[in-house]
């Protein structure tokens, strides 16, 4: 995660004057078995919208227009997602939740991770 998209996490969770609570252990324990499970360490786009709650159509349309997610494809072409950009979208769902745009979120993400 880059340092920009943290501090957007812990700003959040964090208000004006608590500790961030914030963390990576709590959403891999919060995700289903589908993608905590060895070998599942691609998932399905339908895996992605059950889980994140974002439809096809947008996760296509995000990929297109922001490079982000970027999914590898499987044998048939289908989209296969890495756990991590699935933790990721996870986190940028629960902003966009807050007000967030995304197409800043996922800027701001790309720029502080290169």
């Amino acid at each position: 995660m880059g340092a920009t998209f943290v501090a957007y996490m812990c700003a959040i969770d964090a208000g004006a004057h608590q500790r961030p609570t914030w963390s990576v252990a709590a959403y891999r324990a919060s995700i289903s078995p589908a993608l905590g499970r060895p070998g599942a360490d691609l998932v399905s786009i339908d895996v992605v919208e059950r889980e994140t709650g974002l439809s096809k159509d947008v996760l296509r349309v995000w990929e297109r227009r922001y490079g982000f997610p970027r999914p590898l494809r499987d044998g048939r072409g289908h989209r296969a997602y890495p756990r991590e950009q699935v933790l990721r979208l996870l986190h940028i769902k629960r902003l966009l939740e807050h007000g967030f745009r995304p197409g800043k979120l996922i800027r701001a993400e790309n720029s502080s991770s290169r």
